[in-house]
Parts: C-alpha cells; sequence; structure tokens
C-alpha cells in the first residue's frame, strides 16, 4: 500500500422520491433552463400518463428528453449539465456555509 495515491471516494445520489432534497431535483435547474414553471412542468407531466398504463416517473423522464431535444439540446448533455447545477444547490442547502 505504500506509494500508492490515495483516490478520494464519490458517492453519487440521485433522489427519486424526494427524501433527501429539499424539492424535486428537476426543480434545482433543469425546470427553469427549459423556460418553464414547476406548476407548468408538473401539469403537463401528469396528463401524459392519463388513460395509459404507464408509469408516471417514466412520463416525467419521456418528458424531460422531449423538452431537451425541443430546446434544441442534447438530452445527456443538458441532463449532466443540469444534474451538476441541481446537486450544487442541494448540496448548498445541507451544508452550512462558512463566512
Amino acid at each position: 500500500m505504500r506509494g500508492m495515491k490515495k483516490r478520494p471516494t464519490v458517492a453519487l445520489i440521485y433522489d427519486f422520491d424526494g427524501t433527501l432534497s429539499p424539492g424535486n431535483m428537476q426543480e434545482f435547474g433543469f425546470i427553469q433552463a427549459i423556460g418553464k414553471t414547476p406548476d407548468e412542468f408538473w401539469r403537463q407531466s401528469n396528463q401524459v400518463p392519463e388513460g395509459q398504463e404507464v408509469s408516471s416517473i417514466l412520463s416525467y423522464m419521456k418528458l424531460m428528453i422531449d423538452e431537451a431535444r425541443e430546446n434544441g439540446s442534447n438530452p445527456q448533455t443538458y441532463a449532466q449539465a443540469n444534474w451538476a447545477s441541481a446537486c450544487q444547490k442541494i448540496w448548498a442547502s445541507f451544508v452550512p456555509q462558512s463566512n
């Protein structure tokens, strides 16, 4: 073990059920980036599965992909950029800021 570089431990957490973050992950940058309010996005998302046998979670994820494409972005790149922003904002809400 001598001479080996110590590597940092990294954990990525996705709070899909809202137990950890002070709101939905999508509300920390993604929804604003597509030019909608959270109410508009969730209302639209809730309409997708009506009358169909489909998960509401898959519905909002599909809506996120569609909205990213509609805004001229690669959904994966778009999600990664907004994911980073969301993580920073959520982390800041848990960790006291030093002055």
